[in-house]
């Protein structure tokens, strides 16, 4: 168990590299596992089990003979064009569709299954959001995703709690949105900050309420106001 924990971990800080510091690019080759376990402190397989992770994330791939690479499929949307790219609003569509099959039905669960530390949590998380409306956008869509992750700590079930807070896709997503706001297109950018200031906190107010139907009322309004912001 210990193990895993650790594998876990090396697979997060191996992912904050890859989406948040930028260390590792789509195509870059990564450190062998040794200069890894090095550079880590741990375990060789350790390490191995924590690229299983992102491998199975499709954030890394593995080249026999080789090496292991970042993963070119899962950020193909990174292009160096100043505005999304139509195949890349595909994917971000798509990704919202497959979110609305999982957390309108999950919402349900985390409004029956909320306990009191839950909602003040999540509360803290609106109001940090909210804080960083202003701020860098990395830092704003990472508390964004810690809201939905919250939601699914909150339904009680392992399994949608792993899933949804393990989706490689958040990180692409929150990746490609940055990139493309760093060069200049804010459009989107500004619409799914305004998005994720008004319907989260109707989110919650449901789930405060015990109201289920309200609450996957709002949660699919949501995801289907983030699929029209994509509409530039």
């Amino acid at each position: 168990m210990a193990e895993e924990s650790l594998s876990s971990k090396i697979a997060n800080e191996l992912r904050q590299m890859i989406v948040t510091e930028k260390k590792y690019l789509p195509g870059d080759k990564l450190p062998n596992e040794r200069t890894l376990a090095l550079m880590f402190n741990v375990s060789r397989p350790a390490v191995r089990e924590g690229i299983k992770y992102l491998v199975a994330e499709g954030f890394l791939e593995i080249r026999r003979g080789v090496g292991t690479f970042v993963s070119e499929e899962m950020l193909f949307g990174t292009s160096d064009s100043s505005k999304f790219s139509e195949r890349q609003k595909k994917v971000l569509n798509d990704w919202y569709e497959a979110r609305k099959i999982w957390e309108v039905g999950a919402i349900r669960l985390a409004v029956r299954n909320a306990t009191k530390e839950d909602i003040i949590n999540l509360e803290k998380i609106v109001i940090k959001t909210n804080d960083l409306i202003e701020d860098n956008d990395m830092s704003f869509f990472k508390m964004d995703f810690e809201f939905h992750r919250a939601l699914a700590a909150a339904t009680g079930n392992e399994i949608i709690e792993r899933y949804i807070s393990k989706m490689g896709e958040w990180q692409w997503a929150y990746f490609s949105m940055t990139k493309t706001s760093a060069k200049g297109d804010e459009v989107i950018i500004s619409r799914m900050k305004k998005n994720s200031l008004e319907n989260h906190m109707k989110i919650l107010q449901f789930i405060r309420d015990k109201d289920e139907e309200g609450a996957m009322l709002a949660m699919r309004y949501h995801l289907l106001c983030a699929q029209k912001d994509l509409e530039v």
